[in-house]
């Protein structure tokens, strides 16, 4: 973010100092600009409830007049931060992996009681009782996310002057389309879900450049002015359903945490029934019951936010040299 803030106020100090030594043609201005921006996430009927949070915007511009002094020119380059958080209800979507760790229980349990013909009626019951708690310990409930992004918005801006309101006061109209670049975003897993995955697991798979428009009001005094806003995208902001979940991460975390309840949850039943205690699942079985849940959330189904779009509202206050 540092970097970005001082690419543009070199790029300002830069343009000074070249307009200074030619001198400032009488049909270009230019300068820097700042102030606050509010963004949100359009979508519907997501499993995924997501939000952004408003931050502050800079950025440097330029206005060129081609014809004469009532219509311009103006491109910028703009810098935002946006935060954001999301949730996801883990419960909807863990249907494979429940049924494949039941099976690995089953099975696990199953060959222990060879040896033990009297607790035979009790797998039934063991298992499904086993399954949930294992299942409850690595977090059925909401998966919980912040979300980070740096964004450079670079519009291209046709606009129009409306005449004069007062002494000095002018006004115009702005519109025009906007290249988005995302340069840096982050997802962090938040509670116990980042204890269970890796705090940096799974996270948005966001579309790094889309297209938007962007319209608004522009009111003038002297070499100052304040500029209203609104900008829409056109491009869907995430690729594919959303998430990614980076496999090795992932199962470096959840392995070792599955590995523990499991023991845990045995040592806990074991003092009913002590035959118990030389219950364990293969390795194998882990293997299976970690790549199932991976896969699950690899492919959650998250509706329509892969149809999410962004858009956003800024006020910004600029300075024309």
């Amino acid at each position: 973010m540092k970097r970005i803030v001082l690419l543009l106020g070199m790029l300002t100090v830069l343009q000074i100092a070249v307009f200074a030594q030619i001198g400032l043609p009488e049909w270009v201005s230019f300068g820097p600009k700042a102030g606050y921006i509010a963004n949100q996430i359009d979508y519907e009927d997501s499993e995924i409830e997501a939000s952004l949070k408003g931050d502050f915007t800079a950025g440097v511009f330029g206005r060129f007049y081609p014809y004469k002094k009532r219509f311009y020119i103006q491109p910028e380059i703009n810098y935002s931060r946006l935060r954001g958080e999301a949730s996801l209800d883990t419960s909807l979507i863990m249907g494979d992996a429940e049924d494949v760790l039941k099976d690995a229980i089953n099975e696990a349990i199953g060959y222990i009681m060879v040896d033990y013909p009297q607790y035979a009626p009790f797998v039934p019951i063991l298992v499904p009782q086993i399954t949930k708690k294992v299942l409850d310990k690595v977090g059925i409930g909401n998966l919980e996310a912040e979300l980070k992004i740096q964004t450079l918005q670079i519009p291209l801006l046709l606009g129009c002057h409306l005449g004069r309101m007062k002494k000095d006061v002018n006004v115009s109209l702005q519109a025009g389309p906007v290249a988005n670049v995302f340069v840096y975003d982050k997802t962090i897993l938040k509670g116990s879900f980042a204890e269970i995955l890796g705090p940096d697991a799974v996270s948005f798979d966001l579309n790094k450049f889309n297209w938007g428009v962007q319209a608004g009001v522009s009111i003038e005094y002297k070499r100052f002015m304040i500029n209203f806003s609104a900008h829409y995208g056109f491009t869907n902001l995430f690729n594919g359903n959303g998430i990614k979940v980076d496999h090795d991460k992932m199962i470096s975390h959840f392995t070792p945490y599955f590995t523990n309840c499991i023991n845990e949850l045995i040592t806990e039943f074991s003092s009913d029934i002590p035959e118990l205690s030389e219950f364990s699942l293969s390795e194998e079985d882990i293997n299976v019951v970690s790549e199932e849940f991976y896969r699950t959330l690899r492919d959650v189904d998250t509706g329509d936010l892969v149809k999410a779009r962004r858009y956003n509202l800024m006020l910004t206050v600029g300075y024309k040299f």
